[in-house]
């Protein structure tokens, strides 16, 4: 004689939880995105257009610019108490395809400048919309110390993890 537990199937344990959440991770993600690139004038491009202009505050440009993609920056983040990590990509628009060329030939220059930017940075200083806008204006102004002569017209963040 069977007992009725016997017979009795347990249901499997829902992913759905794991679902949702990963769900709500990329809309937030993408909602973050959609703030950094469609929201307002931002510092980075106040500096770029600052330097453009010889410092005199030049007007908005309706045409972009040729752009050269910075491969992903892996650095460990400046934290006594714990290892951090970020990877994070950028594209940079120049004034011309000029300056695109200036900057790929500088791109150790460009990669060690950064690397050692980031890497004084904690966590905290690479949090929210505004942060980041920080730092892409920080960067921006290491890139024309960096390569001097160079119009930078923007820094656009293209991937960003941290751990």
């Amino acid at each position: 004689m069977a007992d009725k537990d016997d017979d009795v199937v347990q249901p499997k344990k829902s992913n759905l939880p794991v679902i949702i959440s990963a769900v709500c991770a990329l809309a937030a993600v993408g909602m973050g995105a959609k703030m950094m690139l469609g929201g307002g004038h931002s510092e980075a491009k106040a500096a770029s257009e600052e330097h453009e202009s010889g410092g005199e505050g030049g007007g908005k440009r309706s045409e972009s610019g040729p752009t050269v993609r910075l491969a992903d920056f892996v650095v460990r983040l400046r934290n006594p108490e714990a290892e951090r990590y970020v990877r994070i990509s950028f594209e940079a628009e120049l004034g011309s395809d000029r300056d695109k060329e200036t900057v790929a030939a500088h791109t150790a220059q460009i990669r060690d400048g950064f690397i050692s930017y980031l890497s004084d940075r904690t966590m905290e200083d690479l949090r929210g919309s505004e942060g980041l806008e920080q730092i892409k204006a920080g960067l921006v102004k290491k890139l024309i110390q960096l390569v001097p002569g160079v119009k930078v017209r923007g820094l656009y963040i293209t991937d960003f993890v941290s751990q």
